[in-house]
């Protein structure tokens, strides 16, 4: 134990374990005010005791934990009410350092005056009271001065404050609150039946002008709801203003710096690539990005940070144009891509939402962002570059005397019509053999027809018969794109003949002309 007197003293603490029962009390001064006690590196102090106990800390007005250093304190022993006692105390948290208390006291600081609790950037302090086994006290107070005074607390950038019990729900001096950019501050109850506040209304007073939201929400037995959506300046919170929920959070909300959206098209591609540009100082125990494409704006107006513009994007389903609403898990990668889409103007939107480390039950939402993308057009249909087929007796022939299975297919992101045109006789055609549009009786004719017979619906578009130099009427056979299975149709020729097969086979060569064009959705 440290005990000075009649003397100014500023005494430096570092990598320290203390584990003590009966005596507890590590550090004593005479509070002179210019008493400073400063904490380095790594230290843990247990006193739990039923004899001769006290504070932690008593007699010094400035209390330092240095940065980087972490010091764990866990104070259950009789006597004294308090874990710290001192006139116009001031517990300096330093940048990235940690101070965590457990304590049966009903007291944080007591006599404190006007005491002040600095958390520096990415400082982390939480204090948790809870009933003990040797002080046994329900209740759980921040301050309790004797001689009046107040209780605040500054937390500067990224820094982090918890406040929890186990016992009755806080009571005591309202504290204020300066919040510069803070990640979070949290008041929580153990018990989800009890109002957290039910004793002290905090003052919330936000210092910094960054470009974040900070919302003040709580929670209750049904779930996490919003006092404000973003606080601006003073904000009081009463037990009254939460709905008696046993916790109640001050957070940075997330938020998106921008989203990549890249739309890619090839032979059996149509995509687009989303992924958020991640932006946040947060610490995180969880994040899920929300998508939501579109074939239509989801708000009106032009401006998407409106509460009513984000309101309109939350609630947005197919029937206002959205074709895919995917939520992508993990903190890492948040990239999806959407697949299988039809050229057109796409409205991509996007959102986080992210649960902070120790705030159990709480997530944050970022705002929704959009960003408009153009799927381009591909119209590509393959098409056999030759059709064989035998007839050996004259009379009609069809599909099964095409040599092979000849198919065309769109590879497009767009539907596409294919249609007959004109056909050629081609050099080695045999002389033997004319094509006609029909015949009687005379011998060397060909009436000649090509047949479209989609593979899914087995829909057929038949032309013909073909006859050189002859304009003719004739209906599309519609492909959707790729990705359906209507993409396909079998192509095949068939007629009759009355071709004299005397002499041996006759030898038809013949170029057909066909034109593929975008069909209308």
């Amino acid at each position: 134990m440290l005990f000075t007197i009649n003397s100014r003293i500023n005494f430096v603490v570092e990598n320290i374990d203390w584990n003590i029962k009966n005596g507890s009390q590590p550090f004593w001064g005479d509070s002179n005010p210019s008493n400073t006690l400063t904490f380095k590196g790594i230290n843990n102090f247990k006193s739990a005791g039923d004899k001769k106990g006290g504070e932690f800390v008593e007699g010094f007005s400035t209390i330092n934990f240095s940065d980087d250093s972490k010091t764990t304190v866990y104070n259950d022993s009789t006597d004294s009410d308090a874990v710290f006692w001192c006139s116009k105390q001031q517990i300096n948290i330093g940048k990235n350092a940690t101070l965590d208390i457990t304590t049966s006291k009903e007291t944080l600081i007591q006599d404190g005056g006007d005491a002040q609790i600095n958390v520096q950037e990415k400082g982390r302090f939480s204090c948790k009271f809870f009933y003990g086994s040797y002080y046994k006290d329900s209740g759980a107070k921040l301050i309790n001065s004797l001689i009046g005074g107040s209780i605040t607390l500054n937390f500067s950038k990224d820094a982090v404050g918890i406040f929890r019990t186990e016992k009755d729900s806080f009571s005591g001096k309202n504290p204020t609150i300066n919040a510069t950019s803070p990640d979070y501050i949290l008041f929580e109850s153990s018990a989800t039946n009890k109002s957290i506040l039910s004793g002290i209304t905090p003052k919330f007073i936000r210092k910094d002008s960054d470009s974040y939201n900070y919302p003040i929400d709580y929670l209750t037995a049904s779930g996490q709801n919003h006092f404000v959506s973003n606080a601006v300046g003073s904000q009081n919170v009463s037990a009254s203003n939460i709905q008696k929920g046993y916790s109640v959070i001050y957070a940075r909300a997330s938020r998106i710096a921008g989203l990549d959206a890249e739309s890619k098209v090839a032979k059996d591609l149509s995509i687009i690539e989303a992924q958020v540009k991640q932006d946040t100082m947060n610490q995180l125990s969880s994040r899920k990005t929300s998508y939501k494409l579109a074939t239509q704006k989801l708000y009106s107006g032009n401006d998407i940070t409106q509460d009513t513009s984000q309101n309109s994007i939350d609630k947005a389903t197919s029937a206002n144009g959205v074709i895919d609403s995917p939520i992508v898990d993990g903190s890492n990668d948040s990239m999806y891509v959407f697949k299988n889409l039809l050229a057109q103007t796409y409205y991509l939107y996007s959102k986080i939402d992210e649960g902070r480390t120790s705030a159990s039950g709480y997530t944050f939402a970022s705002s929704w962002i959009e960003q408009v993308v153009q799927v381009q057009p591909l119209l590509l249909v393959t098409i056999p570059d030759q059709i064989e087929f035998n007839s050996i007796q004259s009379g009609e022939f069809g599909k099964s005397d095409n040599l092979n299975n000849y198919v065309v297919v769109n590879h497009g992101n767009v539907p596409a019509n294919v249609d007959f045109k004109a056909i050629t006789t081609n050099p080695g055609c045999s002389p033997d053999v004319s094509l006609v549009d029909k015949f009687g009786d005379e011998s060397g004719k060909l009436v000649l027809n090509l047949t479209a017979e989609n593979i899914a619906s087995a829909k057929s578009e038949t032309w013909g018969p073909l006859v050189e130099g002859k304009q003719m009427l004739s209906n599309p056979m519609k492909l959707d794109p790729f990705w359906e299975q209507s993409n396909q149709a079998s192509l095949y020729v068939n007629g009759k003949h009355s071709v004299t097969m005397s002499s041996g086979p006759k030898v038809v060569n013949y170029s057909i002309k066909v034109e593929v064009l975008q069909a209308s959705t």
